[in-house]
């Protein structure tokens, strides 16, 4: 799911897809919050497993995440947080 503003100037997100091995009709993009649209996605396509990136600072008063924290309770899957900058 593509799911942030801008994410078209973040082509790298893409290039993950790719080197995932994702057929380009699994990859979707969404116009709505990126909580909402993760949990819809996860959802829509019976997903075990929810990876998302970490972003923000570590000692910001979100220790997993704003996004992670907005939709842990919602999804009816597992969820990763992984920060920004790991390795790919």
């Amino acid at each position: 799911v593509t799911a942030y503003k801008d994410n078209f100037n973040y082509p790298d997100r893409q290039k993950f897809a790719d080197r995932c091995g994702l057929p380009r009709n699994q990859v979707r993009a969404e116009m709505s919050p990126p909580p909402q649209a993760i949990a819809a996605a996860a959802k829509d396509i019976g997903a075990d497993l929810v990876v998302i990136a970490r972003v923000g600072k570590p000692e910001t008063k979100h220790a997993v995440g704003h996004t992670a924290e907005k939709i842990i309770d919602t999804l009816d899957a597992d969820l990763l947080v992984l920060p920004m900058t790991a390795p790919v």
